[in-house]
């Protein structure tokens, strides 16, 4: 089997006169975060050996935290192609990730709310910031998934 681990960035703040790529974390976005990344590693008996991260700064700085809890800062992979909002474009990034029996991608909503649904066939009412779903895949090429069990499903409170 193979396992794939979506997270959609933390809390970003719109206070800032800055373009939508460049929104930092809030303090509260890098609490939740740091806590789902324990959270995240407590539930996996794994650490992923794929590490790609949109390389908008609220994603990137996401990833870094989840990385650090991790200790595997050295495997974060920057994905320019990671920086959508589309579940099917999504789905290509994992369909071209490189062998392996797992991965974490860090991303935006619409894309990881909808990618989750769309390779679980389950509703998922919502997808918070920080939230992370664990998907349990076919042992296939990576080319080749289209499906999968929903393992776990962390939510913001």
């Amino acid at each position: 089997m193979k396992h794939l681990i979506i997270v959609r960035h933390a809390k970003s703040s719109r206070e800032l006169d800055v373009e939508d790529f460049d929104r930092p974390l809030t303090e509260s976005g890098v609490e939740r975060a740091t806590k789902h990344a324990a959270e995240i590693k407590k539930y996996l008996d794994f650490s992923p050996e794929v590490w790609w991260s949109s390389h908008a700064n609220r994603a990137l700085h996401t990833a870094v935290i989840f990385a650090r809890e991790f200790d595997t800062l050295e495997k974060l992979v920057v994905k320019e192609n990671q920086y959508t909002f589309s579940p099917g474009q999504l789905l290509d990034v994992v369909q071209s990730l490189p062998e392996s029996k797992s991965a974490i991608l860090f991303g935006h909503n619409d894309a990881c709310f909808g990618l989750a649904q769309m390779l679980t066939g389950q509703r998922i009412s919502e997808f918070k910031t920080a939230s992370a779903a664990v998907i349990e895949l076919p042992d296939v090429a990576w080319k080749d998934i289209n499906h999968g069990n929903l393992q776990h499903l962390l939510q913001a409170e």
